[in-house]
């Protein structure tokens, strides 16, 4: 089994709990700056399925992606069911991938200037690692927003 197949349980708790983050806010939070300078959760989403088309979709796996990554952090107010189907759709074609590359193909040199020299294995560990990355801020921030009165009208009531 290949670093990449096993590496597809981890991208599916990552995804689960951006998924649920997301639904622990109410738009307002989604949408909100944590503090001066940082991002929305909703533009930190929008990123996540750039990063993961980008660099383990296009650049493992070979699929057809031209990013906009400038349009990631500025977008504002999308409704949640685009961006999270943005995500699933990124994660759906990112378990596609790690599920069928195999070692060799894991082994070429990664076709970018980002990570000139290293390998497709290499950028795909990195992809996955800021995926962990940004998985935790969001998850801080969808309890701070709770803690914060921004909860989605879902999880108050329940």
């Amino acid at each position: 089994m290949t670093l990449a197949r096993k590496l597809v349980p981890v991208v599916r708790q990552r995804a689960a709990a951006v998924e649920q983050a997301v639904a622990d806010v109410n738009d307002a939070t989604l949408w909100s700056r944590p503090a001066p300078g940082a991002n929305p959760m909703g533009n930190l989403v929008l990123h996540l399925a750039g990063n993961l088309m980008k660099y383990i979709a296009r650049g493992v796996g070979g699929r057809a992606y031209d990013r906009d990554r400038p349009l990631e952090f500025q977008a504002t107010g999308l409704p949640r069911a685009e961006i999270l189907g943005r995500f699933r759709e990124a994660v759906d074609t990112v378990i596609q991938v790690l599920d069928s590359v195999d070692a060799p193909a894991l082994a070429e040199p990664y076709e970018g200037p980002e990570f000139f020299g290293d390998d497709k294995e290499l950028v795909m560990l990195h992809s996955i690692e800021h995926l962990g990355y940004h998985t935790g801020q969001l998850v801080l921030l969808a309890r701070l927003g709770s803690l914060a009165g921004g909860a989605s009208e879902v999880r108050q009531t329940s």
